[in-house]
């Protein structure tokens, strides 16, 4: 299930998937192996989303990093220009 997925059916049925309600586990119990299998189910997604997360984040991390130094050249670039300008000027 992608996170997006998973994110729209806890919005829609107000709990994890692969798991009951917590209500419906206070009215019926649960199986411990059923219990068992949907943790570790959404604990692997969860897991899996992280790691994407953190690999989506260091991407735009390198990102920002580049257009910061791109954005300094630029602005010394600029102010070479304006010294250049009011040289002329004067």
């Amino acid at each position: 299930m992608t996170s997006e997925e998973k994110a729209k059916y806890i919005d829609e049925f107000g709990h994890m998937p692969y798991l009951p309600s917590a209500k419906e586990i206070e009215k019926d119990g649960l199986d411990v192996g059923d219990g068992l299998i949907g943790i570790t189910k959404n604990v692997e997604e969860s897991s899996l989303d992280i790691n994407d997360l953190f690999k989506q984040n260091m991407e735009l991390f390198n990102r920002i990093e580049k257009l910061e130094t791109a954005n300094k050249e630029k602005e010394e670039k600029i102010k070479k220009l304006e010294q250049e300008i009011n040289t002329i000027k004067k």
